[in-house]
């Protein structure tokens, strides 16, 4: 489980993987409705990605809060944050592009052309979706990562870093893009709203102002209720249900160090889960093409769910733990 400081929050852990769990229903809903050509019946899934930015923005501010500044401490903090994200990321994104590359039905011609690779093993923005696909959400990480770090290299660097991310999602926002993820679709986007959500409940935390949860719970319930209702704005809609969820959650903390060790797995395992995801369900939906019928689907759907997050934990346990203890060691010995 990943820590924030010195404490273990059990309820943002859970978030995460509630976060991941929806993207991976998404995406096999996709593929398994898409193999018969039919219309998939899941449309929130999305919402984890969301999320994923507001929990980002949270822990980095409740994480950082007793770093001592200067620039050492933050070229640190962005050290650490490429050894937490890189190593399973270009683990996967490895194996499917020697997985392309030896069996090319499984991609298209492009796919490893033109300096791909490496771009995406960068989390350098392009034209097309990076090898693994979901790394493009990676790529607005890194770029928090940096933004944030002027927090810990300057005393008054957070007021920057809050400017900077209003600026550029209010540009994102009210100016048109052509939907490419380039370097000007990346910096100027209204994802950058969702972290900065993320970093004011981290302020109303650390200043033990949060609202109450059952406040949170309604006002999250009322912004879904005006979701359906009106067209609302992605980052106002799902990016503000994420931070009242991570609010709500923050304040039944108590409530949640008493879930149980399995439970917690599934929050462990979320990042394995939300980078193996996508390749297991498109090469499992190549299994149900034609009409096969509703009720098969739905199975297949439960039983990839299932085998996606039995196959994460595995990912996380024998792999992604492995190598982030290792890291750590190393870590404290060069210190």
């Amino acid at each position: 489980m990943e820590s924030t400081g010195s404490k273990r929050f059990v309820g943002l852990q859970l978030l995460r993987g509630f976060a991941a769990f929806t993207v991976l229903t998404q995406h096999a809903g996709f593929e398994i409705w898409k193999s018969g050509q039919l219309e998939n019946p899941i449309k929130i899934g999305s919402f984890g990605v969301d999320l994923f930015f507001v929990l980002s923005g949270l822990v980095m501010w409740i994480s950082t809060r007793s770093t001592n500044l200067g620039l050492g401490s933050g070229c640190r903090f962005l050290a650490k944050r490429c050894l937490r994200v890189t190593p399973l990321y270009w683990g996967v994104t490895l194996f499917l592009a020697l997985s392309f590359k030896s069996f090319p039905s499984l991609s298209n011609s492009n796919q490893l052309a033109n300096g791909h690779l490496w771009k995406s093993l960068l989390y350098i923005p392009q034209a097309n979706w990076p090898i693994l696909i979901v790394g493009w959400t990676l790529s607005h990480e890194m770029l928090f990562y940096l933004l944030f770090s002027l927090k810990i290299v300057w005393k008054r660097g957070g007021y920057l870093v809050v400017v900077a991310l209003f600026a550029f999602g209010m540009t994102g926002w009210l100016v048109p893009r052509d939907g490419t993820w380039e370097w000007v679709g990346l910096v100027f986007s209204p994802f950058q709203f969702e972290f900065l959500l993320g970093m004011g409940c981290g302020w109303l935390y650390d200043r033990q102002k949060l609202p109450s949860p059952w406040l949170s719970i309604l006002t999250l319930v009322l912004l879904g209720i005006a979701g359906s209702l009106f067209e609302l704005s992605r980052w106002l809609l799902w990016g503000g249900m994420g931070a009242l969820l991570c609010l709500a959650f923050l304040a039944f903390e108590v409530w949640f160090k008493r879930a149980p060790r399995g439970v917690l797995l599934l929050g462990d395992s979320s990042y394995a889960l939300y980078l193996i995801h996508l390749p297991v369900v498109t090469l499992i939906a190549r299994f149900f093409r034609g009409d096969i019928g509703g009720t098969i689907r739905w199975a297949a759907l439960v039983g990839t769910l299932v085998f996606c997050e039995v196959l994460a934990i595995a990912v996380w346990k024998y792999f992604d733990e492995p190598v982030q203890l290792w890291i750590a060691r190393r870590w404290r010995r060069s210190a």
